[in-house]
């Protein structure tokens, strides 16, 4: 069977046929030029064996990795990175980044971000499954989702408040109203402990702030300090999700699942793994009530099904702050700039690439396939190398906003 992303009108084919190296080989098509739809193309390679694949669109293919004349010797001078037959490299990774990511790169004129994409594809080249560095980088890009310095992506999922303390979150229009007047308050430019959240005695679920020690809350009872929700609330609530209920999530705290209980096929949408995704992907009620904002490691990138969908799998993520709906149900997005301590959360994630390297030399070449933990492509040296990079280039960097 033949295996393949779709992106727009091109074709990335996987085949099972392999290479003098060894490797699987890989086959782009350009569906414009050959022309067909997706649909045509799905049903024509339907059953397809490689040998027969190769003849019926050998004259379609394209080689969308390999740079110009013109972008080869544009990027000599360009710091950081060097080329090698067609190809663009970066200092230190052994890997050739994708054409669409090289231009960008080719592009770039702030030096900020493009230090963050250099991170983003030191961590995304040691990912075991190596379609994803064709596919993530679209993907981020068509979604405009965000990346911190130390390249880590910011995303969404919905979980469900298990706490038996607070059960602030069990009440889905109370927490929408907090996060509502949390928002306007930032927006007055002033301090969450100067307001106190107030409930309306003659009206059940409504909700209202005054500012501390208002003369005017008659008919109110007195919930809290803003600030105090704001500090207490998610840090002290314990989620779960709703498919399984058997994942403790917390803020600040990793979740992760064995990646060799993941899958990987990029062509099944919905299957196993951690699912997060776009401010698209997760609404108010959809497999949980309550939202919440995530940032995930690249290397940790499981599938990226074709990028008309708004979701991707990963086998970790890091909870880092709630979000909130608005009255259609649509999740309201917010920026990393506005999330407290987000360098704090950059800085964790990036920790974590030292605790991979150390478990990794633990553990034998067959037992790092076996978990499928690297791509065949990265040898353990390479991967020493990059991490080390990536850690140094990432603690000199302060975290901050990057939009793909």
């Amino acid at each position: 069977m033949i295996q393949y992303i779709i992106t727009n009108q091109n074709v990335t084919v996987i085949l099972q046929k392999l290479t003098d190296d060894g490797f699987p080989t890989v086959k782009h098509i350009d569906l414009e030029k050959a022309n067909m739809t997706v649909e045509q193309f799905q049903s024509k390679v339907e059953g397809m064996a490689d040998d027969e694949f190769l003849v019926t669109f050998a004259p379609t293919e394209v080689n969308e990795k390999e740079l110009t004349l013109v972008e080869s010797k544009a990027f000599e001078d360009l710091e950081g990175f060097n080329t090698k037959d067609g190809s663009l490299y970066l200092n230190g990774v052994p890997i050739s980044i994708p054409k669409e990511l090289a231009q960008w790169f080719l592009n770039c004129d702030n030096e900020d971000d493009m230090e963050a994409w250099k991170n983003f594809w030191r961590r995304l080249v040691s990912c075991e499954n190596t379609e994803s560095r064709e596919s993530a980088y679209g993907f981020l890009k068509h979604h405009k989702m965000e990346l911190t310095q130390s390249g880590h992506i910011l995303c969404y999922r919905n979980v469900e408040d298990v706490s038996t303390t607070l059960g602030f979150f069990e009440q889905p229009k109370l927490y929408s109203k907090f996060m509502q007047f949390k928002s306007e308050i930032k927006k007055w430019k002033k301090g969450l402990k100067k307001y106190d959240l107030y409930s309306n005695n003659a009206e059940v679920g409504e909700y209202k702030i005054f500012k501390v020690n208002s003369k005017k809350t008659k008919g109110y009872s007195y919930l809290g300090n803003m600030k105090e929700f704001d500090q207490g609330i998610f840090a002290d609530t314990k989620f779960t999700d709703r498919h399984t209920r058997t994942f403790e999530i917390r803020k600040g705290e990793v979740v992760s699942l064995e990646r060799d209980k993941c899958d990987f096929d990029a062509r099944a949408s919905c299957s196993n793994g951690l699912h997060v995704g776009t401010e698209s992907f997760v609404r108010s009620g959809s497999f949980g009530d309550v939202g919440i904002a995530v940032l995930v490691d690249p290397f940790n990138i499981v599938a990226v099904p074709n990028y008309d969908s708004h979701k991707m799998r990963v086998s970790s993520y890091l909870p880092i702050a709630p979000v909130s709906f608005d009255k259609s149900g649509a999740l309201i997005p917010i920026s990393l700039s506005n999330i407290e301590d987000i360098m704090f959360y950059d800085k964790k994630l990036t920790d974590e690439s030292k605790f991979s390297l150390d478990f990794l030399r633990n553990l034998t070449l067959a037992e790092i396939q076996g978990k499928r933990i690297l791509p065949n492509d990265i040898t353990m040296s390479a991967f020493d190398t990059i991490t080390l990079n990536h850690k140094e280039m990432s603690a000199i960097l302060a975290a901050k906003v990057i939009r793909a």
